[in-house]
């Protein structure tokens, strides 16, 4: 499955929803984070609402470590944040939980979840209503 990668800043809500889809590999990863952060939009301290669940990870431990190093050494691209992680899979699990093992050197605050409303609860988001993230997926789908 061709892979998808899209984002919408969304600066009125300091939120940043990016939505992964198909098989994921290190390569987008770091095209990705190239790209949001050229972005004029992009603000480091924006919380991010990641949505994993159409999305295969196909990352090695050493991709995962060299993600952090990379984020670590560059550090225009990172603030400190909430990063809220929506999975459904083993798979993704398995490589949010080591990211969030292994990043804590970095600025920000990562967890996991299976479900939206209780991610934008997290981020302290609740009036983003389902309408409006349903709506966000149809435009990156379209």
């Amino acid at each position: 499955m061709k892979n998808m990668i899209y984002y919408k800043i969304i600066p009125s809500k300091k939120l940043v929803v990016e939505y992964f889809k198909g098989d994921i590999y290190w390569d987008d990863m770091f095209s990705f984070i190239d790209e949001i952060s050229k972005d004029k939009n992009y603000n480091v301290s924006f919380n991010s609402l990641i949505d994993l669940r159409e999305a295969t990870l196909q990352l090695t431990t050493d991709d995962v470590k060299k993600y952090i190093r990379y984020l670590e050494e560059h550090t225009e691209v990172l603030g400190k944040r909430k990063l809220a992680m929506i999975t459904n899979s083993p798979n993704q699990v398995v490589y949010v939980t080591l990211y969030q093992l292994l990043s804590d050197k970095l600025p920000l605050k990562i967890k996991i979840f299976s479900t939206y409303q209780k991610a934008l609860y997290w981020l302290d988001m609740p009036e983003f209503t389902e309408n409006e993230f349903n709506s966000l997926i149809s435009e990156f789908l379209n």
